[in-house]
């Protein structure tokens, strides 16, 4: 239950930086702050977080970039955010048949600054990640069944570790 003043919160401005910089530690876990690319929204950030000799990459919302891939480097876990170009092409495509032009074009633009999954999945081999969690999932989809194969296809083509869709309230272990 939250106190009725609410939560107290302390704000501390963190530098975009294209590696990651050490913004916070708490007990044993150590935090790194690292710029990605999300236009129009600067400066954009990921997170590499590591604990006991375990290392967990959070790629904030971007697109496919350089900096993601050098803070990801050997990391036990990414948690990317991931879209499928196809699908959104599809909603896009389905919002502009049944006359909303404004969602259609929301949907187009969201492709600019959003990592397709085939792009997600190379940041993570040429990071060389054990393991890679699809997060921020663009477009949305059900938890199970075929359209996660769907949503997913290809890219184990390209990323040869274990490839997931994450889910709310997911716990994941990492290390040993």
């Amino acid at each position: 239950k939250l106190p009725p003043a609410g939560i107290d919160v302390v704000v501390h401005e963190t530098p975009a930086t294209a590696d990651p910089s050490h913004v916070a530690t708490v007990g044993e876990i150590s935090v790194g702050a690292f710029e990605v690319d999300h236009p129009p929204v600067v400066p954009a950030l990921g997170f590499r977080i590591e604990a006991r000799g375990a290392s967990v990459v959070l790629s904030g919302d971007t697109k496919q970039c350089d900096a993601l891939v050098r803070a990801a480097r050997g990391a036990d876990l990414l948690v990317s955010e991931a879209m499928n170009l196809k699908m959104m092409e599809q909603r896009a495509a389905m919002a502009r048949a049944a006359g909303n032009e404004r969602i259609a074009v929301m949907l187009e633009e969201a492709c600019n600054y959003h990592a397709p999954t085939h792009a997600v999945a190379e940041m993570a081999r040429d990071a060389g990640v054990l393991r890679l969690v699809l997060s921020h999932i663009l477009p949305p989809i059900p938890d199970d069944g075929p359209v996660v194969e769907q949503y997913i296809e290809g890219m184990a083509d390209i990323y040869k570790g274990s490839i997931a869709v994450g889910r709310d309230l997911e716990r994941i272990t990492v290390g040993t």
